[in-house]
Formats: structure tokens, C-alpha cells, sequence
């Protein structure tokens, strides 16, 4: 059992669902803001909401692959022989995954152009986990980080950033 790995996804998922939760739901009720559906939050920048429905399909499907990947890195031994990638461990990809997708929510809230940053290596570390992925040649481990990798590199580092950058 690879413990540490549970640990930090854990850990980091607890952060990262604590940071959207103060920003999207604790703020707006302190502010007074009225409630909207998702997809029709300010945080989808104006796109339409059947863009933004295609969007959260793919979120759902990353959600199953990451807690499918992590599970795996966990339970099965085999599904992860080798732990780095780029000379990186898969603690360090984790946390810089982590960290940066804690930071999106508060930056996005105040406006930041580290927004945009913290998107960009929150999908770097996707792609190194799912490089370790091909790197221990797991095929469902593999198939785990993809479903992620099209949320965080197309999804959130190109189009979201794009439309971001433009607003």
C-alpha cells in the first residue's frame, strides 16, 4: 500500500474542496449574493451553459479518474513501480497539483493574474502524473489521468484561461 499517496490526496482534495467552498459559497452568502445554478456561474466567464454542461461532464469524468487513478497508486502496488517523473515524485506532483488548485479559487476571486499561472501548473502536474502513469504502463491508471488531463490541460489551462485572459 502506498499510504503517503492516500495521505496527500486526501489531505490536498480536503484543501482544494475547502478553498472552492470559502470562495463560492461562504463569500457570496456574506455578501449577499444570490444563489445561481453552476453553470451559470460568474466563474464560466459568460460562456453558454450548454458549453459549460459539456464541461461538467468532463469534470465528473475527471473526478472518477482521478479518485480511480489515486486508488490505484494506493492499493496496487504494481500500478506504481516507478515514482518520479521529470526526476519529480509523485508526493511533489501531488502537492504542486494540490496547491495550485487550492490557490485557483481565492486568485480567480480577487481577480489575479495568477489565476492563470496556478492553472497552468495545476495542468503541468497532471500531466506529470499521468506521465508516471505511462511510465508504469498501467492501462488503467493511464486511462485515469487522461480523463483528468482534459479537464485541467484543454478544459481549465487552455479554453478557461483564454476566455480569462480576454475578460
Amino acid at each position: 500500500m502506498n499510504l503517503d499517496v492516500l495521505i496527500v490526496a486526501l489531505f490536498g482534495g480536503i484543501l482544494v474542496l475547502c478553498s472552492y467552498w470559502f470562495i463560492f459559497i461562504h463569500l457570496r452568502k456574506t455578501d449577499g449574493e444570490k444563489s445561481v445554478p453552476y453553470n451559470r456561474h460568474a466563474a464560466w466567464l459568460g460562456l453558454k451553459p450548454r458549453v459549460v454542461n459539456i464541461f461538467i461532464t468532463f469534470q465528473i469524468l475527471a473526478i472518477f479518474g482521478f479518485i480511480t487513478g489515486i486508488g490505484m497508486w494506493t492499493f496496487n502496488e504494481d500500478s506504481l513501480q516507478h515514482r518520479t517523473f521529470l526526476e519529480l515524485d509523485v508526493i511533489v506532483i501531488l502537492t504542486l497539483f494540490f496547491v495550485s488548485a487550492m490557490l485557483w479559487a481565492p486568485f480567480f476571486y480577487f481577480r489575479s493574474i495568477l489565476t492563470v499561472v496556478v492553472l497552468v501548473i495545476t495542468a503541468l502536474a497532471s500531466v506529470g502524473l499521468l506521465g508516471i502513469a505511462i511510465h508504469n504502463s498501467d492501462t488503467v491508471s493511464i486511462a485515469s489521468w487522461v480523463l483528468l488531463c482534459i479537464v485541467t490541460v484543454f478544459i481549465d489551462a487552455v479554453v478557461w484561461n483564454h476566455y480569462y485572459i480576454k475578460s
